[in-house]
């Protein structure tokens, strides 16, 4: 999105606007101070952005804890320690690997909302064993809604 102008931004919103609408949803206002992400998953999972701190330290221990998973997708030529450090610290922005962590952790499934685009991140592996249910029984998982 950092390559659109600000006309383009405005009109990528407002799309974004109208197709939240259409689903029910609407867009809340988070503070854009690197605790964002966070203060989004306080506010779907507890129903209030106070949380933000906890989840963070939540979510950076499941990613010490699965490192053999987490340690390949760390961006920007960095290493996992590293990651992790700057992660652990208030006002560092979250990505993609954080809500993952945070779906597995929790057991729930993330809709990330953008402009034209919607992407799920499904909160539990799927490790192809078999349980005592039924294959044609829904499975069903709290979903949180992100922009």
């Amino acid at each position: 999105m950092n390559d659109l102008s600000a006309d383009e931004w405005t009109r990528a919103q407002q799309e974004l606007d109208q197709q939240l609408k259409k689903m029910g949803l609407y867009c809340k206002e988070i503070d854009g101070d690197g605790n964002c992400l966070f203060r989004s998953l306080s506010d779907q999972f507890y129903g209030n952005t106070k949380q933000h701190s906890k989840i963070r330290k939540e979510v950076c221990d499941y990613l010490e804890r699965n490192r053999d998973h987490f340690q390949y997708f760390v961006e920007d030529d960095k290493t996992f320690d590293y990651h992790l450090s700057q992660m652990r610290k208030v006002g560092t922005y979250g990505g993609n690997m954080e809500l993952v962590a945070f779906a597995q952790l929790h057991e729930v499934d993330i809709k990330v909302y953008q402009p034209g685009t919607i992407y799920v991140i499904e909160g539990k592996e799927n490790d192809n064993t078999k349980d005592d249910r039924s294959t044609n029984e829904i499975r069903t998982r709290r979903t949180l809604h992100i922009m």
